[in-house]
């Protein structure tokens, strides 16, 4: 043991005229270490006999302090130290440990698998990695984690740094898509991960944020970026083919001046659906768009969707009368109109706009169209044809002379026909479609 002595001289105050006698004044070394895990705020150094030297031990995180050792022990912290001699204390520190509680909703297993560190009994140590993976039973898909996770897909790992609890939700298939004819998947579904909605060789040009089925069999894909239609929904016809597959088409309206009747309307393709997969509130399906758009889609029912406050869906617009009207030249032309509505909007019929003019002094094939858009910026159109036929021609063209019926001359006049006129009840003035025949000699006398 090594000691410090120090003399200190006390003047005694007294009569006395002997020498101070001097006192030692003994001090101590201190000592103050800290296992891995954490840290103390006070190393050590020379204190004097019987002074109190306070120690605090912090643990780091994932780490709790576990008790002093060396020349003191128990878990008293912060630590009071009381130097009657020399000391050394070391701090201890220990892996916190904490639990992972696993559970499940419907049919499927769930690995765990250990990353890093160990596991000790049912806890692990802070720190540790534990990868989960769920896999569905036959019938059922893997929908989502809840608790500690919310991830989507089935393999996450999960870092244990205080107690964790994750579910993970499976969801039974349903196997028949259609019930009397009507589509199961009648609804909103939005895609949980726009980027995978993409095809490998457009994916800048490719993407999907929801799609919608509804009982009247169309549908809108929303937000739709194809390079041929950016930022905007295509609403069309889906035609369920299969438990599995599903055809999607859009309305072509083609007019033609050149034949009565000449306006039509039909669906043509516009993609397919395929490798269904259906639940009560997740749909998987591979999509494969005529643009070339196409990828691997996975979307969640938006429970909030109703299709009577569609905005999505855009109006309706209707005819007022025959969608074909058929005229004679000259007749008067007097649009009937159309109306339109709007499932969230209401009446939009003053809101119709029209395009195209009618003559109908000019036999033909005409076309209005008629259009309307709705607060949420969703249109619709439609045309009407008129058909303007010449009228029923009974009546022969009149022909006028001009001056006299008769003209006598004296042989050897000169002699110039004053011509004629002719007018048609259907065509006018045809004139110009005069012809003439016969000769006048007036070198010879004669009729």
């Amino acid at each position: 043991m090594k000691k410090f002595v120090t003399f200190i001289f006390l003047i005694l105050l007294s009569c006395s005229k002997d020498s101070p006698t001097p006192i030692e004044q003994l001090t101590y070394a201190l000592t103050v270490s800290a296992s891995e895990g954490g840290s103390v705020d006070n190393t050590g150094g020379i204190h004097n006999e019987n002074i109190d030297v306070i120690i605090t031990a912090t643990p780091a995180a994932g780490f709790t302090f576990s008790g002093w050792s060396g020349s003191a022990d128990g878990t008293t912290n912060p630590l009071t130290v009381n130097m009657t001699s020399d000391k050394s204390i070391t701090a201890n520190f220990i892996r916190s440990k904490y639990t992972l509680i696993v559970g499940q909703v419907g049919e499927g297993t769930i690995t765990e698998t250990i990353i890093s560190s160990d596991k000790n009994s049912e806890e692990y140590n802070s720190g540790t990695v534990v990868r989960l993976n769920a896999t569905p039973q036959t019938g059922w898909i893997f929908n989502s984690w809840s608790g500690s996770s919310t991830e989507t897909t089935n393999q996450i790992d999960i870092t244990i740094d205080g107690t964790k609890i994750v579910t993970a939700t499976f969801e039974e298939q349903i196997t028949q898509v259609t019930t009397a004819g009507v589509f199961t998947g009648i609804g909103k579904w939005e895609f949980r991960n726009s980027s995978q909605n993409s095809s490998s060789n457009k994916s800048a040009a490719c993407q999907i944020s929801s799609i919608i089925f509804r009982t009247n069999g169309s549908f809108t894909i929303g937000v739709l970026s194809t390079g041929t239609s950016v930022g905007s929904n295509v609403t069309g016809q889906y035609s369920v083919d299969s438990d599995t597959a599903i055809s999607l088409t859009i309305a072509e309206t083609t007019v033609s001046t050149t034949t009565f009747g000449s306006s039509t309307t039909r669906q043509i393709p516009f993609g397919s659906i395929s490798n269904l997969v259906l639940t009560n509130s997740l749909i998987n399906f591979s999509i494969q768009l005529n643009s070339g758009c196409s990828g691997d889609l996975e979307a969640e029912k938006d429970e909030y969707y109703e299709e009577e406050k569609d905005t999505y869906l855009p109006p309706v617009i209707t005819l007022t009368g025959s969608t074909v009207i058929e005229l004679s030249v000259g007749d008067t032309f007097t649009d009937p109109g159309a109306t339109a509505t709007d499932a969230v909007d209401g009446d939009l019929t003053s809101s119709i706009t029209s395009s195209g003019t009618v003559d109908t002094s000019v036999a033909g094939f005409y076309a209005v169209l008629f259009s309307v858009t709705d607060a949420a910026g969703n249109a619709a159109s439609v045309y009407r044809e008129i058909n303007v036929r010449a009228a029923a021609d009974t009546t022969a063209p009149v022909i006028t002379l001009t001056g006299s019926i008769i003209i006598e001359l004296t042989v050897g006049d000169t002699y110039s026909d004053p011509g004629v006129t002719a007018n048609d009840d259907v065509d006018g003035d045809i004139t110009s479609s005069i012809t003439s025949s016969g000769t006048v000699d007036t070198s010879v006398a004669g009729f």
